[in-house]
């Protein structure tokens, strides 16, 4: 999960582990261009915190690495999110439950699951 609003993404990561999804929540630009380098992982979500510049080079960075990754953003907007083109996304104002909806949504479109913790 990629964005600026710590307090919020941290809400949002412990809802999704409390759910059995392993979450990387990485707190600066450079982590998150790293993380997404090193792969191992089954979605991205982008933050509507991010600047668009930054949204853009996560983005093109995720394609290169791994082209057929679903992409969720958490958008003010909708249309803000039409130039990355998503898989799905989910409004900031949503409740988590939203953003897990939309995370298996994605999967199930593409006949895939996603990875489960313990």
């Amino acid at each position: 999960m990629l964005g600026q609003q710590l307090e919020l993404g941290h809400y949002r990561t412990e809802f999704l582990k409390s759910h059995g999804i392993g979450v990387i929540f990485p707190e600066s630009k450079d982590a998150a261009f790293e993380d997404i380098r090193n792969g191992g992982f089954d979605s991205v979500i982008l933050s509507y915190s991010l600047s668009d510049q930054t949204a853009k080079e996560l983005v093109e960075l995720l394609k290169q690495v791994n082209p057929g990754c679903p992409l969720i953003c958490i958008s003010e907007q909708r249309w803000y999110d039409r130039e990355l083109k998503p898989d799905a996304t989910v409004l900031a104002t949503d409740p988590p439950q939203k953003l897990l909806d939309a995370l298996h949504r994605v999967h199930a479109r593409r006949g895939s699951g996603i990875r489960r913790v313990k």
